[in-house]
């Protein structure tokens, strides 16, 4: 499954020789693994596949999508606490677009570029970069919208995986979210006694959307 042997068709040797016919991206081997479609098992939605083409200093290579494949949680209690080590952590938007997501991120003294595509359930195609700390905040004080994001960010090993919780800061005080990263989005997951109730598919509880409509609105009795 996912193999696209069939609408490959040959281009210019000057960039990838193959373009699949099923997610467009090229390639340099006839045979290639479609991402979106090995998982999936169906025609990739072409919007969550990255069209790729070689860099000019490496000849030869294709560079793709990193697609990162998340589950999210409440978090039900206070048992959680005292596992793990916090971080303080602030981040802003340049674009809150669900299917163009751009994130300025700065933990502790490190500073990230992140751009995101539109989730297809956990999945979602993600493209990081590590940018100087001054930078990052030179774009979350002057350039990103506001208001923005502040928590504190734990990581938690679990059953062989690591979760990270978010206590969240201001306008977003009070609501505690579990994370955690997955190689596969068939993969199962045991959860802590602590998590709660799945939210993966709830578009409120992303990062972005709580940055513009923040939990201190919302009706919790709703």
């Amino acid at each position: 499954m996912g193999q696209c042997r069939k609408g490959i068709s040959e281009v210019s040797e000057d960039r990838a020789r193959f373009i699949c016919g099923r997610c467009r991206a090229m390639t340099a081997e006839r045979d290639h693994v479609c991402l979106p479609v090995a998982m999936y098992g169906a025609e990739p939605d072409p919007g969550l596949t990255a069209t790729v083409e070689k860099g000019k200093k490496d000849k030869g290579k294709v560079k793709g999508a990193r697609f990162e494949i998340e589950r999210k949680f409440l978090v039900a209690d206070d048992r959680w606490r005292g596992q793990g080590d916090g971080v303080y952590t602030r981040q802003g938007y340049l674009s809150v677009d669900p299917d163009r997501t751009v994130r300025v991120r700065l933990i502790g003294k490190k500073g990230f570029l992140t751009v995101k595509g539109r989730s297809e359930g956990p999945v979602r195609p993600e493209f990081e970069y590590a940018i100087p700390g001054k930078q990052a905040r030179y774009m979350l004080d002057h350039l990103c919208l506001r208001p923005q994001i502040e928590k504190v960010r734990y990581r938690i090993e679990f059953d062989g995986m690591a979760w990270e919780v978010d206590e969240f800061l201001g306008d977003n005080a009070g609501l505690v979210l579990a994370e955690v990263e997955l190689d596969s989005p068939d993969r199962k997951v045991r959860c802590p006694e602590w998590v709660g109730p799945e939210v993966t598919g709830d578009h409120r509880y992303s990062n972005a959307w709580l940055s513009q409509h923040p939990w201190k609105t919302w009706d919790k009795g709703g």
